[in-house]
């Protein structure tokens, strides 16, 4: 089992088939998202998905927090990223317009992913993640969350330096 799929099951999100096996959900408006008092942590691992080619574009994002060698943390939303669905994009994670219909917008989130990352380690595979959110924030005029990335590919590569690809 991958990290990834750890990581997907642990916080109980759908890709593929079952997600597109889900109802839509009503169109609302959301109200931003404030994060809960949170637990200490070591580290967070954090994963995006994107609605198109932009790094922008992000349509759902999951965190899982460390302390330890325990899971003490696992957050997960769908977002309205207010930019097309490419058929590829839709076809690999299982998210289209109409999952994220009514959900809250990147700048909405803010606040929470601000306490989730900011100051800590946060892990993510290859720089696809840190590039994502980086652009969502200068997209919507938002500073850069402040966090110590870690990117598990180097760490990877670093590890297993014999396996074939790292990805």
């Amino acid at each position: 089992m991958t990290i990834l799929d750890r990581l997907t099951r642990s916080l109980g999100l759908m890709t593929g088939a079952a997600l597109a096996l889900r109802p839509p959900a009503e169109p609302r408006e959301a109200a931003p998202v404030v994060a809960p008092a949170l637990p200490e942590m070591d580290f967070v691992v954090v994963d995006v998905e994107t609605a198109c080619g932009r790094a922008s574009s992000i349509c759902q994002i999951g965190i899982v927090g460390f302390a330890g060698d325990r899971e003490v943390l696992a957050w997960e939303t769908l977002v309205d990223p207010q930019d097309v669905f490419a058929p590829f994009n839709t076809r690999l994670h299982g998210i289209g317009a109409r999952h994220v219909r009514g959900k809250p917008r990147f700048p909405q989130l803010y606040g929470a992913l601000s306490a989730h990352l900011g100051g800590r380690v946060t892990v993510a595979h290859s720089g696809f993640d840190q590039g994502a959110l980086g652009a969502a924030c200068q997209v919507a005029g938002l500073p850069r969350i402040r966090t110590r990335w870690l990117d598990s590919v180097r760490v990877a590569r670093h590890a297993w330096p014999e396996l074939p690809s790292h990805r």
